[in-house]
């Protein structure tokens, strides 16, 4: 009997709880990039409350089967946020940049192409920022554009604290290339100087704060074009790559251990899908970076489940969750500049 009022009692509380965290949903929107004036404090409102349902659900499966069904069909309204991915993407679009917005920037010396900005949520006007710079994997026009990407960079800082930059790579004429580097890299090294050049013209940035990124292509591209000569290695305070990275797949750029050399000391992430065919080449790639001493960490996700892309474990949405892997990757962001 006194099993029965406990679990009543637990279901009543239970079920009051959800109920109010459903109206806390609807009062403070379903998504934060939906937000007129999203700001830092409404955002870790929205995911203390996806906590919140989180840890309710997990006390709903230790009432009775009755009671669990019940309480299961009343609090349905939470069951897409207990277990849905932390974040949603913003699109992109056309316009000036303003925080939680994704918007093409051209720049007038480079017509054919353009970069990609996003102020973050608690952007000021005056206030600086430091930046991750995020160059794309190939495109897949069957699945997303990921050449207009900012997976990583919005994935590790959830938007707040960073601007964050995704940059293509672009061929001799200035077009932007969808897939591989072209017959001239130095294109591109010279197109993200010009960009980085743009950056702190409009806005205050902490320019010894710039964490180059990068995805498949994009990994590769961190040092390949990130440290293709000194002047533009210089740049970088740190680097994430995503699946591959300088040297270890590639035979025909030119001399990789050259390029690694010149991280000299900075820290890189690298990460990777456990079942990823990329993850011999990451692998490769942290345990040289720790053979020549540099402060390297290694990060190995799950398959990640979703129509948004067909390749389960080289895919990008493993860093918007609330993943293992998604936490320490934030949390070496959030260690970086640390004294």
């Amino acid at each position: 009997m006194d099993a029965e009022k406990t679990t009543k009692t637990k279901y009543i509380s239970l079920s009051v709880k959800g109920r109010t965290l459903i109206r806390k949903l609807r009062s403070n929107s379903e998504h934060v990039p939906d937000q007129a004036k999203p700001n830092e404090m409404h955002w870790k409102r929205f995911h203390y409350i996806r906590e919140e349902i989180a840890r309710l659900y997990r006390e709903v499966i230790h009432l009775s089967p009755k009671a669990t069904i019940v309480l299961v069909l009343l609090l349905f309204p939470l069951s897409s946020y207990a277990n849905s991915e932390a974040l949603t993407f913003p699109e992109v679009e056309e316009g000036i940049p303003k925080p939680g917005k994704l918007v093409k920037v051209y720049l007038q010396e480079y017509p054919e192409a353009y970069y990609v900005v996003f102020l973050p949520y608690n952007y000021t006007e005056g206030a600086k920022f430091p930046v991750i710079f995020e160059s794309p994997a190939n495109g897949y026009p069957r699945e997303l554009p990921f050449y207009e990407g900012l997976f990583l960079g919005y994935g590790i800082s959830r938007g707040i604290d960073y601007i964050l930059v995704s940059v293509p790579c672009v061929d001799t004429t200035g077009q932007i290339l969808k897939s591989s580097w072209g017959k001239d890299p130095l294109s591109t090294v010279n197109f993200w100087l010009a960009v980085l050049h743009d950056l702190s013209a409009k806005f205050h940035i902490f320019e010894d704060r710039i964490i180059l990124a990068g995805f498949s292509r994009g990994a590769v591209s961190t040092s390949y074009i990130g440290n293709y000569n000194n002047e533009i290695k210089s740049k970088w305070c740190a680097y994430f790559a995503y699946a591959h990275f300088d040297g270890c797949c590639q035979t025909c750029l030119g001399d990789p251990d050259k390029r690694i050399k010149r991280i000299n000391g900075r820290k890189v992430l690298i990460a990777v899908g456990e079942n990823d065919t990329a993850k011999k080449c990451s692998k490769e790639a942290y345990l040289k970076l720790k053979a020549y001493g540099f402060p390297a960490t290694y990060i190995e996700h799950h398959d990640i489940h979703t129509d948004k892309c067909l390749n389960l474990s080289h895919n990008p949405f493993w860093i918007l969750e609330d993943s293992e892997p998604a936490q320490k990757a934030r949390e070496w962001l959030k260690d970086l500049f640390k004294k």
